[in-house]
């Protein structure tokens, strides 16, 4: 059971899955005019439920290779890049990949810390080391020549993306209490 527009209803499915659905629909149904559309997940994250076939790709791998809860972590992030794969190729089919910015990013770094992959930071989620806050930031927008392919090295947060999206689309914005991000 989920939210949605104010009201509960039920749903059958993985929540990554259905998340994804809706959002898809969503776009589907506001193609013709500008949309926003931010799906939240709850994944990867306890307590590790996850569909079959996404445990099942790494359930070969011995216990000594990768314990079970890292098969179910590392599925469930699976789950979500094909979840990911299908909303670009939605965009690409309703012509809507160049003049749409498309973010992915997380909330905190890992939670398994070095336990995982985790590119040789120390610390993990909730940690002030840069394992528990350095998440990763994907932004893509052709048509405002946002295209990828650089590393920006700058410290930035979530809250700096509202100012700099202001800037970029040159809104007029007169926010109702003080921002703590910049552009």
């Amino acid at each position: 059971t989920y939210w949605h527009n104010g009201k509960t209803e039920k749903y059958k499915g993985y929540c990554t899955d259905v998340f994804f659905s809706e959002a898809l629909n969503f776009i589907e149904e506001n193609k013709d005019s500008p949309f926003f559309c931010y799906i939240s997940t709850n994944a990867p994250h306890g307590p590790l439920n996850l569909p079959e076939e996404y445990f099942n790709i790494y359930k070969d791998k011995s216990e000594e290779e990768l314990p079970e809860k890292l098969k179910r972590f590392y599925g469930m992030i699976t789950n979500i890049d094909d979840n990911f794969k299908a909303l670009q190729k939605k965009l690409d089919a309703l012509n809507l990949t160049d003049n749409t910015i498309l973010i992915f990013t997380t909330d905190n770094g890992t939670a398994g810390g070095n336990r995982i992959y985790d590119a040789g930071l120390k610390g993990s989620k909730g940690s002030e080391y840069e394992g528990g806050h350095r998440v990763p930031l994907f932004i893509r927008w052709p048509d405002g020549r946002l295209t990828g392919g650089r590393d920006i090295d700058k410290l930035v947060a979530h809250y700096d993306l509202l100012p700099t999206f202001v800037d970029l689309l040159g809104f007029n914005f007169t926010p109702v209490k003080p921002l703590d991000g910049m552009s």
